[in-house]
């Protein structure tokens, strides 16, 4: 209803030399759209079904391009749950730098997850991206140009930009680990 997920869905899977708008890190890949959120409310008990029921599915890699600074057990549990059935779990770090590095934004700072910072347009940490020593990794998330509603297209930024990139990168590295039947545990030894 907001078009925040049909951004994120771009980036990772937007299809090639379909004629129109760019293209997605894995093309290739099949997504499974769960949502979680009413605009851009919701529950840690939603979030945590949702995860779960990709997990029951048989999703390889979950995005979270979401979050907050409150500690949930129950997601926790459902990452855990996620991580015990090999899938990869990606999460967004916060559009804020929340007074510092030492604050934690949730999922991203939950064990088994990659905690996803934003890079801007020279590589440099995003003005907005929060950081830690939580972290694991940052992507490209000013000015992402993907997917919007009603076959729109358009430029947003944030955490939620980047994380996707990892996702899709992700969904590279798992499909090339099973074309050539290799063990995929590296992705999910986060």
């Amino acid at each position: 209803d907001t078009g925040h997920g049909t951004h994120v869905a771009g980036i990772i899977a937007a299809q090639a030399f379909n004629g129109i708008g760019g293209i997605g890190i894995a093309p290739g890949v099949s997504i499974l759209p769960v949502r979680v959120l009413s605009g851009s409310s919701g529950t840690n008990s939603t979030v945590a079904r949702g995860i779960n029921w990709a997990v029951e599915q048989g999703a390889d890699i979950i995005n979270l391009s979401l979050g907050g600074t409150a500690y949930s057990a129950v997601v926790e549990n459902a990452v855990n749950n996620a991580w015990e059935h090999g899938v990869t779990v990606v999460a967004a770090m916060c559009n804020a730098s929340l007074g510092g590095s030492n604050i934690q934004y949730y999922p991203a700072a939950l064990d088994h997850v990659i905690a996803v910072g934003a890079t801007d347009r020279s590589g440099a940490l995003a003005s907005f991206s929060h950081y830690g020593a939580w972290s694991d990794v940052l992507a490209p998330g000013v000015s992402i140009i993907s997917t919007w509603l009603r076959g729109a297209y358009r430029s947003d930024s944030g955490t939620s930009m980047a994380a996707p990139h990892i996702t899709g990168l992700a969904a590279v590295l798992a499909e090339y680990l099973r074309e050539n039947a290799l063990d995929n545990s590296a992705l999910t030894s986060a």
